[in-house]
């Protein structure tokens, strides 16, 4: 399990600093083919993750597609009182 996880974080960074350095996208990792596409709706379940991967709204993640959810940090303001 670690080891997919190690995968998915270098192959983001790898693709960020690549597209910093004005390179081309690298081919030491192989991508996951996208699933068929068909007419049918999407669940809200499908929606819900395709909202936190960055699609439209409306738009959703069909079974077997590989996504990354956008990282964001969060602020915390501590207030003393």
């Amino acid at each position: 399990m670690y080891k997919r996880q190690n995968l998915i974080i270098g192959r983001s960074l790898t693709a960020k600093a690549r597209e910093f350095l004005g390179l081309p996208a690298s081919s030491a990792f192989r991508l996951p083919a996208p699933p068929t596409a068909t007419q049918a709706g999407f669940t809200l379940a499908q929606k819900m993750v395709g909202r936190a991967v960055g699609l439209p709204e409306g738009q959703g993640v069909r079974p077997g597609t590989y996504c990354e959810p956008r990282m964001t940090t969060v602020g915390l303001s501590l207030i003393h009182i």
